[in-house]
């Protein structure tokens, strides 16, 4: 993933059928990668890499555009990071494809998380709420 031509990646890793990224945007803002599939496997690995990733960040992107599968063991963590972000007052957002819209479609929660259809969407977002 690209984010930002000529950008150094962070971190990349993969843990059962899911792979990590992380991108360091500016001094503000990361963007964290998820591919392949967040099931009940994956999840706990999941779950720490995003704290581990998107901690030092006020502002942090999740894009799951590429993930393949997301599974309800996936919804505590965002869950988690929903509650964190907002009770410290960082902005937060997610890129999501459609495994994720789909099971948020399911469980109720299409409007419960900041989702965007791309990168610059969600970045475009903060730019005219901070404005």
């Amino acid at each position: 993933m690209t984010v930002v031509p000529g950008l150094p990646e962070c971190s990349r890793a993969k843990y059962a059928n899911a792979t990590f990224g992380a991108q360091q945007i500016n001094s503000r803002v990361v963007v964290l990668e998820v591919g392949g599939e967040i099931d009940l496997f994956s999840a706990p690995e999941f779950g720490a890499w995003v704290r581990r990733s998107g901690a030092p960040a006020s502002r942090m992107i999740i894009d799951m555009s590429r993930v393949e599968f997301f599974g309800t063991a996936g919804l505590p963590i965002l869950h988690a990071v929903n509650s964190e972000k907002v009770s410290l007052g960082d902005a937060w957002a997610m890129i999501c494809g459609r495994p994720v819209l789909r099971l948020l479609h399911a469980a109720g929660l299409d409007e419960a998380f900041p989702c965007y259809p791309s990168v610059q969407g969600a970045l475009g977002s903060w730019d005219i709420r901070t404005a």
